[in-house]
């Protein structure tokens, strides 16, 4: 409903608003434009305007007579002080490459009127007089004025150029601002009439719904009559449509609530089937894993009730009972550890000493098998706050697994890997044989094993562990070969460091 509603009117209403706001931004840019084009051409023109006037006064002093003891090399000085001034302000305020020729001609013919004075004024001490160069020092003053003229000149044009551009500009904004603000009010009034339709449709639509026979019980039936327009009443029932509507709203939320009673209670039988199922399965494979080694014990004692007294022979029999009656243990206790594991004693402590500790449990383990360990973790303590026995017991079953994959020898690696600012993520490679593809995805239940007299609830007991911990495993297979398991635990925070970095 409030996209039938609420979208048209955000629709026009952000049309406006960028029509408004996108012609508003460009008006206040061309008027930046041009006033900063008129402030360049202005700048420009007084330059020019400035360097003529000074070319044209010290020239007019140089023909006066009356001042015949004139301090010249103090005047050329303030002369060459404000015309570099002004050749300074006029390269700032260049724009076109005709502006930059004519300033650059300007400053060339301006230091050759320079020089020309300065030959007339030791020529005028020395008492000699020089046409010639008088005339061609007016040529040359000439030529600077003409210079400035052209660039006032070019100026003017600029300038004109530019309000011309900006009234055209400014006229086809108005005119296509205007024709925006009649098709947008256009389309607002085609949107309202739209949504007024649409909403009518809805209502009805839902009259008709709220009648539907599989929303009542018999007897309860509306009538509905599909006319121009569509009314639906219940029977002896009157007033406006929205008002039938609120009043079979209220029954169908009453029916829904008692559906969603019945589903929930119909979900938790479905979830005390489930647990049926998997105590079914479990007890399978408890009796699978127990009945191998106990039909085992039980042939060997028979054979050895009735067979040689050979007291060797009976001595290999005996330590083949005792072998399957520790893997019954075995399998017991690991189920133990699986449905009841113990509540993990939290303290902090560095999870590097865990692992250093737990390979230095099966270092021989891993020599006698020709496994070689690796072990970087970095230069930094790795502060964690957990039960360190528990987290032994599972990177121990993890590196026992990684050394029996790989009979034949291989490389234990274990890194710290990169991961979130509050985790600590240990990974743990193999070269071995792999794990069969069919079993990942089963890998962490109980009794999912590729090994011959594997148990299969070392990874299940060693991931209700990290759980218990906030911590999960996780398990991909390596190229070409191997596997490797990445261990992810929470980094201990700053208040739980806080009293141990106090102590220290």
């Amino acid at each position: 409903m409030w996209r039938q509603v609420v979208l048209p009117v955000i629709v026009v209403g952000l049309s406006w608003l960028t029509m408004s706001v996108a012609t508003t931004c460009y008006v206040l840019w061309l008027d930046a434009s041009h006033q900063r084009i008129f402030d360049e051409n202005v700048a420009s023109a007084n330059a020019a305007a400035q360097l003529q006037e000074e070319v044209w006064h010290l020239h007019a002093e140089f023909l006066s007579q009356a001042d015949a003891g004139r301090d010249w090399p103090r005047r050329l000085a303030e002369f060459d002080r404000a015309t570099n001034e002004d050749l300074a302000n006029l390269n700032r305020s260049v724009t076109t490459d005709e502006e930059r020729s004519l300033a650059t001609s300007l400053g060339e013919l301006t230091q050759q009127y320079r020089q020309q004075l300065v030959r007339l004024i030791d020529a005028r001490q020395l008492a000699v007089s020089d046409t010639a160069g008088q005339a061609e020092l007016f040529n040359l003053a000439a030529k600077v004025s003409q210079r400035a003229d052209r660039i006032r000149q070019v100026n003017d044009e600029l300038s004109q150029v530019s309000t011309n551009r900006r009234m055209s500009i400014r006229n086809y904004v108005l005119w296509g601002r205007t024709a925006t603000s009649v098709f947008v009010s256009a389309l607002g009034i085609a949107f309202g009439w739209w949504t007024a339709n649409r909403l009518k449709r809805s209502v009805t639509n839902i009259q008709i719904t709220l009648h539907d026979p599989l929303l009542n019980g018999p007897g309860d039936l509306g009538t509905v009559q599909l006319s121009s327009p569509v009314q639906v009443r219940s029977p002896g029932e009157g007033g406006d449509e929205l008002s039938s509507i609120q009043r079979q709203v209220g029954t169908v939320i009453e029916r829904l609530r008692r559906t969603g009673e019945e589903l929930q209670a119909t979900r938790q039988e479905v979830l005390r089937s489930e647990r049926l199922a998997a105590i079914g399965r479990l007890a399978a494979g408890v009796a699978h894993e127990l009945r191998n080694p106990l039909t085992s014990v039980k042939l060997l004692l028979q054979h050895a009730a009735s067979k040689s007294g050979d007291a060797v022979v009976a001595e290999q029999r005996m330590g083949l009972i005792l072998d399957e009656i520790e893997r019954m243990e075995a399998t017991i206790q690991g189920l133990l550890d699986f449905s009841r594991p113990a509540r993990p004693q939290r303290k902090l402590h560095d999870l590097r000493q865990t692992l250093e500790r737990a390979l230095n449990l099966i270092e021989a383990r891993a020599e006698k098998q020709n496994v070689t360990t690796e072990l970087d973790l970095g230069l930094l303590p790795l502060p964690v706050s957990g039960d360190p026995q528990q987290l032994h017991q599972v990177f121990v079953n993890l590196f026992i697994n990684a050394i029996e994959a790989m009979p034949q020898g291989g490389e234990l690696s274990i890194e710290l890997v990169p991961s979130a600012a509050d985790k600590l993520a240990v990974e743990i490679r193999d070269t071995g044989v792999g794990i069969p593809a069919e079993l990942l995805p089963r890998l962490f239940e109980p009794f999912a094993t590729a090994k011959e007299r594997g148990t299969g609830l070392g990874l299940a007991v060693s991931r209700r562990i990290l759980e218990e911990h906030d911590g999960s495993i996780s398990v991909r297979p390596q190229s070409p070969r191997g596997t490797a398991f990445t261990v992810t635990l929470p980094a201990a925070s700053n208040a739980e460091l806080a009293p141990e970095l106090s102590v220290a």
